[in-house]
């Protein structure tokens, strides 16, 4: 008879628990989905009908990219943070922020770089 009791009291209360977790976001949507652009996306974009010229350009453009990127992704697979307090982990995790931000930074330059060889009906063809 207690092993009831006890069973309809859990069930009871993890239903109540259930109902008072929030069961969708009142957060608005994104309007666009998160995009980190790289230039190879521009030359597998059939809709720009890139010249000759620009291709070469953004090809060009791409492998010094890429050379960068290489670069970055070894040193942030590499990384290690260091192993103690609290404060020497939170002071080891700072370099691997910086080689994040300087990782997003380089890609933002090439991929900026590379919208300069597009036309201006292009760069709109893109942003949408």
């Amino acid at each position: 008879m207690l092993a009831v009791i006890v069973l309809i009291a859990a069930y009871g209360f993890s239903q109540r628990s259930a109902a008072a977790l929030p069961s969708t976001s009142h957060l608005p949507s994104p309007q666009r989905p998160l995009s980190k652009p790289e230039p190879s996306q521009l030359l597998s974009n059939r809709a720009l009908r890139l010249s000759e010229a620009q291709r070469t350009k953004i090809v060009a453009i791409d492998a010094e990219w890429q050379r960068s990127k290489a670069g970055l992704v070894t040193a942030m697979s590499s990384f290690q943070p260091k192993q103690g307090q609290v404060q020497e982990i939170s002071k080891s995790l700072r370099g691997y922020s910086q080689l994040s931000r300087e990782y997003d930074s380089t890609r933002a330059h090439y991929w900026s770089e590379a919208l300069t060889v597009l036309t201006p009906s292009q760069r709109k063809e893109v942003q949408q």
